[in-house]
């Protein structure tokens, strides 16, 4: 899961008037979203991708993006889970 389509989902989810509090991803995409820095000497983070000063997490803009081994390499869940569900 890129982070292109991590911003898709994104919106789409705001589109269904719900905010997005974290991205899930697979291990393997979250390496490939951690170690995306820029070229040349100073190996920034890029924006949207940055590391929360408070929380010590990645974040790609404001969204929290966690690894779960449940995904497989280009799986994930983008959604609001504040909210939480019954089954």
């Amino acid at each position: 899961m890129n982070i292109d389509k991590i911003a898709a989902a994104a919106t789409y989810v705001r589109r269904l008037k719900r905010r997005v509090t974290a991205a899930w991803v697979s291990p393997e995409d979250y390496l490939g979203i951690w170690i995306n820095k820029s070229t040349g000497a100073t190996q920034v983070y890029t924006y949207p991708i940055r590391f929360s000063e408070n929380t010590g997490m990645l974040m790609i803009g404001n969204i929290p993006v966690i690894e779960h081994t449940v995904f497989n390499p280009s799986e994930g869940l983008v959604g609001d889970f504040a909210q939480g569900c019954r089954i």
